[in-house]
């Protein structure tokens, strides 16, 4: 279960004074189902995860 929404990760650096910017995170390469169910139900919200649901923030500090 996520804690956070991008929402409010990204109001929390905002209002700190940062720039924020992000993009979604593709996977280079193949998609490894090793691991089981460990953390998803089923491969096909493994591979949603993968492909609709990952990104990547970056944080620009303030100057001065």
């Amino acid at each position: 279960m996520q804690d956070h929404t991008l929402d409010t990760i990204s109001e929390a650096f905002m209002l700190a004074g940062f720039q924020v910017s992000m993009r979604r995170m593709l996977p280079t390469g193949f998609v490894d189902l090793s691991h089981g169910k460990k953390w998803y139900n089923r491969v096909a919200d493994q591979l949603q995860f993968a492909y609709e649901q990952s990104y990547i923030f970056r944080f620009i500090a303030p100057k001065g």
